[in-house]
């Protein structure tokens, strides 16, 4: 299979994906349970369309996509999992906040990011967005641990 057939098999396997995730949400109990999924499903529909234009409009200039090489070796790329997974079994031991706030973190100061100030402001700044969202707008418990 082409990297072009694949592209739009992949995107309308998400619509597919996403339709039936959409008209699931109606089952909610709450209404405002479905506000979160029903936007991310949206957004999934149109980045999948786009996808899809975009491969097709790719296809018909007869231009060559030329894919950048990103630097990130199968290492790189099996500790980040492993960070993550870390992340999600100590969410429930030390808190959604302080868990969320290692992890990002770790994974920045891994990924390459040394200036120690810009990488608490950012982690700080992930961990007030999520609190926000989560507690105030969506009014969501999240974990707690021994600490927040």
């Amino acid at each position: 299979m082409t990297k072009k057939a694949y592209e739009i098999v992949f995107s309308i396997f998400l619509i597919i994906i996403g339709i039936f995730a959409y008209i699931e949400t109606y089952s909610f109990r709450f209404i405002q349970s479905s506000i979160f999924p029903r936007i991310s499903l949206i957004l999934l529909f149109l980045l999948s369309l786009t996808l899809i234009l975009e491969t097709i409009a790719i296809s018909k200039n007869k231009t060559k996509y030329v894919k950048k090489d990103r630097n990130i070796n199968n290492a790189k790329k099996t500790l980040s999992i492993f960070i993550t997974l870390a992340y999600i079994s100590i969410i429930s031991f030390l808190g959604f906040y302080t868990a969320t706030f290692l992890y990002v973190t770790s994974l920045m100061f891994y990924l390459g990011v040394k200036n120690i100030k810009k990488l608490f402001f950012i982690s700080i700044m992930f961990v007030l967005f999520a609190y926000i969202v989560f507690k105030i707008i969506l009014g969501l418990p999240t974990p707690y641990g021994i600490f927040i």
